[in-house]
């Protein structure tokens, strides 16, 4: 097949990193995929070795953090989003693709391009809507967007139930397709620890919604506890939010036992290195992170909503605390630094059934029968 796969962002997260991996398994598998991204960035230097070829045609978003934008501004927006198509009708139009796919549900220009040339399209949601989300809040409303989401696709598709759950009621149950990534990872040794302090690491942008916060507080309970511990904070950084962290640190006097690491292409080494990976955030749509954690043997703390919920089983391959309770979870990570030999039975547990999930093969076979599902259904 031929696959046009469309990105609404340049950057390297969580969606991007799915992407260069469906586009890496269908590649090796024979098929050629023609990506779509919004500008030069990152994204684009690394879809170069995994992609037939790379276009860049500006998209313009549906949706926001804000509770409800201006008229003006949703106006603006959409008449952009007219643009966007006329632009990406062009394209395709050019490349004559048998699927087109959108990695995403911020933007409809990639569905309508398809509509406009009887192209069948699949949309890839990677996010949670509205407050259960990361605040994402459609211009025209949930339930009018989502009709057109249903109505401009043949699959819809996500990584996790969570995802798909949020459709039930707007988009047909027949749409509807779980799409494990594979959530790549090097194959690193684990360092011998050259201290007994327990080493937390939480990987993610820094902003409000991941709460890292709750991490920082969570460290100075431990602390009151007699329990020594640090914490590494890897991501890129909301200015605001970081500046707050760091305030947060300096009045608890955790200076010396947390570090911020930044953006970092490589955050496998400083996961491997660390005993414990904590997520904070509520909204998890599916967090690769934990997925990662656990192909490197790194115990795994989440909290108990969304995609994280999804992903850990309690007590079987890490463990969940109650989201935004920081003396729950300094609680259990406690207990995962004083129990060595429990912790270790979850760790192995968790390393066979991630590796066993979300691996390539899985991945490809999943992709495929979506995009055949969709290109038969044409």
């Amino acid at each position: 097949m031929k696959i046009v796969w469309l990105s609404h962002s340049a950057d390297i997260g969580g969606a991007e990193l799915c992407l260069k991996e469906g586009a890496k398994v269908l590649t090796d598998r024979g098929h050629a995929v023609h990506a779509v991204v919004p500008c030069d960035g990152k994204l684009r230097e690394v879809l170069a070795s995994v992609t037939t070829s790379v276009r860049v045609a500006p998209v313009f978003w549906w949706a926001s953090s804000a509770a409800r934008s201006g008229l003006a501004q949703r106006t603006w927006r959409w008449a952009k989003n007219v643009e966007a198509t006329w632009k990406l009708t062009s394209d395709l139009r050019d490349i004559s693709p048998d699927v087109v796919v959108t990695n995403t549900l911020t933007t409809p220009a990639g569905a309508y391009a398809a509509r406009r040339l009887h192209l069948p399209h699949v949309w890839f949601a990677h996010e949670l809507m509205g407050e259960r989300g990361h605040s994402l809040n459609f211009d025209w409303g949930a339930a009018r967007s989502l009709s057109v989401v249903n109505r401009l696709s043949a699959v819809v598709a996500g990584p996790s139930e969570t995802v798909l759950a949020q459709f039930a009621g707007h988009v047909a149950k027949d749409k509807l397709r779980l799409i494990r990534y594979s959530a790549d990872t090097p194959k690193l040794a684990r360092p011998k620890p050259h201290t007994s302090a327990l080493k937390i690491v939480v990987v993610g942008r820094v902003h409000p919604p991941k709460r890292q916060e709750d991490a920082v507080r969570a460290l100075a309970i431990l602390r009151e506890r007699n329990v020594d511990a640090k914490l590494s904070v890897v991501g890129s950084e909301d200015p605001a939010y970081a500046a707050r962290l760091r305030e947060l640190v300096l009045s608890l006097g955790l200076s010396s036992r947390v570090e911020f690491i930044g953006f970092t292409d490589n955050p496998f080494s400083r996961v491997a290195s660390s005993d414990v990976a904590v997520v904070c955030s509520s909204g998890e749509a599916c967090p690769r992170v934990i997925v990662e954690a656990m192909k490197l043997r790194t115990f795994v703390v989440a909290a108990d909503s969304g995609g994280s919920a999804e992903l850990v089983r309690d007590g079987w391959n890490g463990l969940l605390f109650p989201a935004g309770d920081a003396e729950a979870l300094a609680r259990i990570l406690e207990s995962v630094h004083r129990d060595k030999a429990n912790s270790s039975t979850m760790v192995e547990n968790a390393e066979r059934w991630a590796t066993e999930v979300f691996s390539a093969d899985s991945y490809a076979n999943s992709l495929l029968a979506a995009l055949q599902r969709a290109r038969d259904s044409q």
